[in-house]
């Protein structure tokens, strides 16, 4: 199934349609593979803002959401259909691994800020270009407009997803034996 932009997602959570808007998955603070805070991040989130964009933040928790709730974010309220989302925003910045992953398989401008040690499949993406490392201090990433894509790009997509999955499998059960 093909997603496509849906703009009213972003006007539904009180955003401007005609700014860039940025979806942004905070650091898991206290995972037990993520027990630390990620100082990055935010910075990240500040610079989207003072590059005139704003952000959706889909926070982890009730201390993330009074953390970041400031002008120009929108922390929904209630659920968002995430995959109709990453495929509206201009960039898609994560401190995890699922939504940066969907993300970026979307085709959305993906970044990521992920201070644990990386899986098989973020590796393989961003060695494809498909999801930009922001973990090194003083990274930031492009806060622009994307272009729109057409749908034959959008068509092939789920054969590229397909593709990448099974090579990143295959890779792990090959180190594996």
């Amino acid at each position: 199934m093909v997603v496509s932009p849906e703009p009213s997602v972003i006007v539904s959570l009180g955003l401007d349609p005609d700014r860039v808007t940025a979806a942004m998955r905070p650091p898991p603070e206290g995972a037990l593979y993520h027990p630390h805070s990620n100082p990055h991040f935010d910075a990240i989130l500040e610079h989207v803002l003072s590059e005139g964009g704003q952000a959706v933040l889909l926070p982890r928790t009730s201390e993330q959401a009074a953390r970041y709730r400031k002008p120009g974010v929108a922390i929904p309220e209630r659920p968002v259909d995430g995959r109709v989302l990453l495929a509206t925003v201009d960039l898609t910045i994560g401190a995890g691994g699922t939504m940066t992953r969907e993300s970026a398989l979307l085709g959305t401008p993906t970044y990521t800020v992920f201070l644990g040690e990386l899986a098989a499949q973020d590796a393989e993406l961003i060695r494809l270009g498909r999801i930009v490392d922001l973990r090194a201090e003083g990274a930031l990433p492009s806060v622009e407009r994307r272009p729109k894509t057409t749908e034959p790009e959008r068509a092939g997509r789920a054969e590229e997803i397909m593709d990448v999955v099974l090579r990143t499998v295959d890779s792990v059960a090959k180190e594996s034996s």
